[in-house]
């Protein structure tokens, strides 16, 4: 069965201005850069269907790329003067770090990008001191089959006549161009994973053959399979299979911080069943995510991050912004969070003296609240806000 291609948007809708002026061997051009890593700008492209746990692990992909150096994923394009065949050839140049290279690469197969969009030429209005549009022509470009290399060179710029043109005969070319980068990928899952689907769902809604339960804080019973579980989960095999195990002698995992809505989004996610995050309450979310680390069910861990990091400041209580932020703490791969939580907090510090968690943790564990407060003095002295991509 042939795989099915796939596309999202890098970036939609870009805009940037592209000059080169001289006389052939003597042209200089300036480099105009058309993409670095931003994990806000990786957006769906309509009708497509993805799978979610992929577009989640490309999106972390790509804010790891940006947290090292945004700079260092570039597209980039620049003129330059071709002896041989006496042209001016546009050259695009993309530049990939090793890391986010073998990180693509393990989420999806085959990645390639391309751009695609139009631009429109301008000339330098000496009056006004500005440019300006020549006419409202809008020339087609694009830039294909760009590979996943550390650092690559291509003269593969199609449309460029029009700008080649001009600059022969004014010795001098402006455009602005209007473009989108589209990361495309070959998919070789949908079909069997559809079908692995509905078994799962017939197991999740028929139950046939359970062999254990997830018990929930309120003492409600969840039915489930042994190898379903462990399938996700390398800690609750254990758990299951190892003798020295209650869950092994009994059956039974009793979840006694997870209440019955979260158990039950728990359950659904490990029969593949989608979870609604956007109507998904703070309480349930933060549920989810301790345990989803605690039991390393890495794709629900992963989903879990990259919602709380898109929600709105306003959308966490100061009680859950504190619970979040001493949790992820010391989690390497939560960092994002941290930082989005600690920024939160810094911005209400009047409301979190008042916070029930935090009269807690003073009379509690006062040695990590007082840490706190000085992480918050000193951000607050630093003048930083550490809410960077974790964007809202």
């Amino acid at each position: 069965m042939a795989p099915s291609k796939r596309k999202a948007y890098l970036l939609k809708d870009g805009e940037t201005l592209f000059h080169f002026i001289g006389q052939n061997e003597k042209i200089r051009s300036e480099t105009s850069v058309l993409y670095t890593a931003n994990p806000t700008n990786f957006k769906a492209v309509p009708d497509e269907v993805y799978d979610d746990d992929q577009a989640v692990a490309i999106f972390m992909a790509i804010a790891q790329a940006a947290k090292s150096d945004e700079d260092a994923t570039r597209i980039e394009i620049h003129a330059k003067y071709h002896t041989f065949y006496d042209q001016i050839r546009i050259l695009t140049t993309a530049i990939f770090p090793k890391e986010f290279i073998e990180a693509l690469s393990n989420i999806v197969a085959e990645p390639k990008i391309s751009i695609q969009g139009t631009y429109k030429m301008l000339f330098y209005n000496t009056r006004k001191e500005d440019l300006e549009q020549i006419d409202d022509v809008a020339y087609d470009f694009s830039i294909s089959d760009i590979e996943l290399k550390e650092e690559h060179t291509y003269e593969n710029f199609e449309g460029g006549i029009p700008m080649s043109d001009y600059y022969i005969k004014n010795g001098y070319s402006n455009s602005i161009l209007n473009y989108s980068v589209i990361l495309e990928w070959q998919d070789f899952s949908l079909d069997v994973e559809n079908t692995q689907l509905s078994v799962l769902e017939k197991l999740f809604t028929d139950k046939p053959f359970v062999d254990c339960c997830i018990v929930a804080s309120n003492g409600v019973e969840f039915k489930c399979h042994r190898n379903i579980l462990s399938a996700h989960s390398d800690v609750l095999h254990v758990m299951l299979t190892s003798s020295g195990f209650t869950e092994s002698e009994t059956s039974t995992i009793k979840l006694e911080e997870m209440s019955e809505e979260g158990v039950r989004n728990l359950v659904s996610h490990m029969y593949g069943r989608e979870l609604n995050l956007e109507k998904m309450k703070e309480k349930v979310a933060i549920e989810l995510l301790r345990a989803a680390h605690m039991y390393n069910i890495l794709p629900l861990e992963t989903a879990m991050l990259r919602m709380l990091c898109l929600k709105p400041p306003n959308w966490f209580t100061m009680d859950n912004a504190l619970t979040l932020y001493f949790f992820t703490v010391h989690v390497d791969r939560h960092q994002n969070l941290t930082e989005k939580m600690q920024s939160i907090l810094k911005r209400n510090s009047q409301q979190l003296r008042t916070a029930t968690a935090y009269k807690d943790l003073m009379e509690k564990q006062p040695k990590e609240a007082a840490e706190l407060l000085m992480n918050l003095l000193e951000l607050e002295a630093s003048g930083k806000d550490n809410d960077v991509i974790c964007k809202s």
